[in-house]
């Protein structure tokens, strides 16, 4: 077999780059591409593992495999801990695997904050319900209507990342609550609401979303109460509310929350029922 050369990889990733090709797909790309220029009938395992290993070379410290579906948090005192969602196969699941923790510290907050451990279990459920729904509706509704919940996911994303950092805390109240907004949003959208309708008549007033979505069945008085006691995302925007760490962190907790139930509503998925854990003990009140 003709030797893969470093320069012609290189070529066809530039390429790749310029058509925004993510970095864990254009291993492959690049395997087929060259499959064509050096005439190679069929991919082979080593030729795979020989591009991958320049790649290995070009990115050294570079992880290939495939993004997770969602970076959110749980919290434990007023701290925020990411987690992640990947692409699962296979059964499920250890709820704490998800959790960027040392088992040692989660062994102190099961036995000291035992509160705190079962609401973290709630929220990796709230996480794989909001992950996974919103793959299973970009793939049920059409493509126009996926980029409400992209945004979800990245409003998400960037609270989490926030907190876990403690850097620029003042911006996690906006994306907190955006989340939300942008998920009540979309279920208003799928259920027949138009999209201009949402954008002049609606817009950012909550009143108006709250009153639209009660409307709907799966509404219950806790996401009402929950909703309403989070402050306004454009009053917040330009008032100054000082909140503490653990305010925010609260506040974050809740969001996802909301998410989760809108998602879980339009899915139908419930992992926290699904697993058994809703059995094992209630969701502990929110704080």
């Amino acid at each position: 077999m003709k030797q893969i050369l470093l320069d012609d990889v290189i070529k066809i990733d530039d390429k790749l780059i310029s058509k925004g090709i993510s970095i864990n797909h254009r291993p492959l790309a690049a395997a087929i591409e060259l499959k064509k220029s050096y005439y190679i009938k069929e991919l082979g395992m080593k030729f795979e593992e020989d591009i991958m290993r320049i790649y290995n070379l070009l990115y050294p410290d570079q992880k290939f495999n495939f993004p997770n579906l969602l970076v959110g948090g749980v919290a434990f005192r007023d701290q925020f801990y990411i987690v992640r969602i990947p692409i699962i196969y296979g059964n499920i699941i250890n709820f704490y695997d998800f959790i960027d923790i040392k088992r040692k510290e989660l062994e102190i907050i099961y036995k000291y904050y035992p509160a705190q451990y079962q609401q973290a279990m709630y929220c990796v459920c709230d996480l794989y319900d909001i992950a996974y729904g919103i793959d299973d509706l970009c793939k049920i509704y059409t493509s126009e209507k996926s980029h409400w919940l992209r945004k979800v996911l990245s409003n998400i994303r960037a609270t989490t990342f926030t907190l876990s950092e403690n850097i620029d805390l003042d911006s996690v109240l906006q994306s907190s609550l955006l989340s939300i907004e942008l998920a009540a949003k979309y279920c208003l959208l799928i259920k027949g609401h138009p999209e201009e309708y949402l954008r002049k008549k609606i817009g950012h007033n909550k009143d108006k979303i709250i009153q639209e979505l009660s409307k709907l069945n799966f509404i219950e008085n806790n996401f009402m109460k929950i909703y309403t006691s989070l402050p306004d995302y454009v009053e917040s925007r330009y008032e100054n509310i000082k909140m503490t760490k653990l305010d925010l962190v609260n506040i974050a907790i809740k969001s996802q929350f909301l998410v989760s139930e809108i998602i879980r509503y339009l899915s139908d998925r419930n992992l926290a029922k699904d697993s058994g854990l809703a059995i094992e003990f209630y969701r502990p009140a929110f704080k």
